[in-house]
């Protein structure tokens, strides 16, 4: 995989900038909308949880605007997924020129799509920072490590896409049943409650989630000073990095029959 992207690293980037215009394409902010959006987004979570709900996270001893910013980190955390879950499955159907009279490395699509949702999801990291500045203080020194715990989560996410995409032109109908799985990942993910919330007996289910760690370690080393744990994350890396193997050797070996399919 590492060769055929720095092989085709031009024609990726091409493609991230393609994909991130065309979101905005006729309108007349265009990219302007990619602030605009989370801004808005972020602003409401504000009205609704600092001012009406006056919601507290539990057991973090945070006032209701820190509790509003936990929330929208889980919340952009989880959109990183669902971009790219949503679309996978219909991105070769999508793009029919490049696999029947065209030369093409299909291997870049998945990754250019997965890119344009990390474009994406800096941008409302970044206005998560500069709010919690605003509103909150400065966050503790162990928010740098944030990066460092989304990396395994960027690995899955690109074996989902790349198996998704493959799936996706032998099995047309799974773009039906992306939207609702998707919707259920969200609501069986601690993106707006905290894991103790859980009963007792459900908890261990919800903590085999594999969002659960993810979500969970960002929000202890961006707001609770928590640093995350150096062998729980060799273990989420390899076993992502593992997993992004295998779904882009699925991937590799099925192309070669998407043009008899499509």
């Amino acid at each position: 995989m590492q060769i055929s992207v720095l092989r085709h690293r031009s024609l990726l980037w091409d493609f991230v900038r393609r994909d991130l215009a065309t979101k905005f394409r006729g309108s007349a902010l265009g990219s302007v909308w990619m602030l605009v959006t989370p801004i808005l987004t972020l602003l409401v979570y504000f009205f609704v949880f600092s001012v009406v709900f006056k919601a507290r996270w539990s057991g973090g001893g945070l006032n209701s605007k820190a509790s509003a910013l936990i929330l929208f980190s889980g919340l952009i955390t989880y959109t990183f997924f669902s971009e790219c879950f949503l679309r996978a499955p219909m991105l070769m159907r999508e793009n029919p020129n490049f696999i029947k009279k065209v030369v093409f490395p299909l291997e870049v699509l998945p990754l250019a799509i997965t890119l344009s949702a990390v474009v994406n999801a800096a941008i409302g990291y970044g206005l998560l920072l500069l709010f919690n500045l605003v509103f909150v203080g400065l966050p503790p020194l162990s928010a740098i490590a944030l990066p460092v715990v989304l990396l395994p989560m960027f690995f899955a996410v690109l074996g989902v896409t790349y198996l998704l995409a493959s799936l996706g032109v032998y099995l047309p109908d799974i773009k039906l049943l992306v939207p609702p799985v998707s919707m259920a990942i969200m609501y069986l993910s601690p993106v707006f409650y905290p894991l103790d919330m859980v009963p007792q007996i459900l908890r261990f289910a919800v903590a085999m989630n594999p969002f659960t760690p993810v979500l969970e370690n960002v929000r202890h080393v961006f707001f609770f000073g928590e640093w995350p744990d150096p062998l729980g994350m060799i273990i989420q890396l390899a076993v992502s990095i593992a997993f992004l193997s295998a779904c882009y050797w699925f991937f590799m070996k099925s192309k070669k029959g998407f043009p008899d399919v499509l």
